[in-house]
């Protein structure tokens, strides 16, 4: 599933080199034993491998690596939209409202493709998946959110995704590393 197109949005990339250095690590060492796997599982179809005190198949090896790097691409993913729901909450919050129809078309979705995990929150999707609930056709999010000359009579004010963008500076980082910890240790 691609992520939709908007008028108004901000595009986060959550992967490896994002995170702290033992999440980091972390990833990169699977990365690391499953290569090591492949050249060794060309040289000897019998190999046997010592990993977490039992003995396995180079196959089954490269299987478990795999399924723990898919788990931890699923926490990211999980993270991710906890973190870009709160950045869209807030947002909403800051938007100025007149019919309601701007608060309605904002937006947070995530995805999990080839090994990466992207999101996006913003407001109006011009093109592609329209999560339930949400609004289109407001084609005034980008003039209201960069004209501070606009009175807002209602509450807002401009500038609404930027500033709850800017509020929510660390918590992304914060909240990956806390639930990649908590995961590698419930795993």
């Amino acid at each position: 599933m691609a992520l939709p197109k908007a008028d108004l949005e901000v595009i986060f990339d959550a992967d490896a080199s994002r995170l702290g250095p033992k999440t980091a690590s972390q990833i990169k060492k699977f990365e690391r034993e499953i290569r090591g796997f492949s050249t060794k599982l060309r040289h000897s179809k019998a190999f046997k491998v010592q990993r977490d005190n039992t003995q396995q198949g180079l196959r089954q090896v490269q299987k478990d690596v795999a399924a723990e790097i898919s788990g931890i691409e699923s926490v990211l993913k999980k993270s991710l939209q906890k973190v870009l729901d709160g950045i869209r909450r807030d947002a909403q919050d800051l938007t100025p409202k007149d019919t309601g129809d701007l608060r309605k078309s904002a937006f947070s979705v995530t995805e999990k493709e080839r090994g990466r995990v992207r999101g996006k929150v913003g407001y109006n999707i011009t093109s592609g998946p329209v999560p339930p609930g949400v609004v289109t056709g407001v084609d005034y999010a980008v003039l209201v959110h960069e004209d501070d000359t606009m009175a807002h009579p209602n509450g807002g004010q401009s500038g609404f995704l930027l500033a709850a963008v800017q509020g929510a500076e660390g918590k992304l980082k914060e909240a990956l590393e806390r639930d990649l910890s908590k995961a590698t240790k419930n795993g």
